[in-house]
């Protein structure tokens, strides 16, 4: 397995709070992260955007998990240089991520902000000559 031999050469634990494959939060990294913000103000003013990778099952059935985990780790890269300085980001499933904007909760910013995303998401992915279009879906919780 590609993710548990990354979580050997990184020291990061399958149940630790950075994701081994992609750099960023995991799950549970996450949750804790976000559990903080929404307990930490009385009245919390932040927004919550999830992402998913659409078809990604199809992609690793046809192009295989290697080809699939360089994805999710461009995927990661694209999300952060994509979100503001001060944003937490997490991958929360298999091929979802999330991205917590802590500074951010007027609606209209929050889809530039999701704008942005998808823009650079939509980007071709190029590995090793080969060029790859994701599509991903984003919702505002």
């Amino acid at each position: 397995m590609v993710a548990k031999s990354g979580a050997k050469a990184t020291g990061a634990s399958p149940g630790g709070e950075t994701d081994p494959l992609t750099g960023v939060g995991s799950r549970l990294g996450f949750l804790k992260r976000l559990e903080a913000r929404l307990h930490g103000e009385a009245a919390p003013r932040c927004a919550l955007l999830l992402i998913g990778i659409d078809d990604f099952r199809a992609f690793n059935d046809m192009h295989g998990h290697v080809e699939g985990d360089l994805i999710l780790q461009g995927v990661a890269r694209r999300l952060r240089d994509a979100s503001p300085r001060d944003a937490v980001i997490g991958r929360i499933g298999s091929d979802e991520f999330s991205v917590l904007l802590p500074s951010i909760s007027d609606p209209t910013l929050v889809r530039h902000v999701g704008a942005a995303i998808l823009s650079m998401l939509s980007a071709p992915h190029e590995h090793s000559g080969r060029r790859h279009h994701v599509l991903a879906s984003i919702a505002p919780a």
